[in-house]
């Protein structure tokens, strides 16, 4: 999970860049294994 104070200490240590790449790939791995066990359970 990605919030804004984790990606702000990522942004701190790693720099923004990194931390502009990271936080919307987080997001989307999450978004499809969300799709993925719905759709095995449903």
């Amino acid at each position: 999970m990605v919030d804004l104070k984790l990606i702000s200490m990522q942004a701190g240590i790693f720099g923004r860049s990194f931390a502009s790449r990271f936080a919307p790939a987080t997001f989307a791995v999450a978004v499809g294994v969300a799709v993925a066990v719905g759709a095995v359970l449903l």
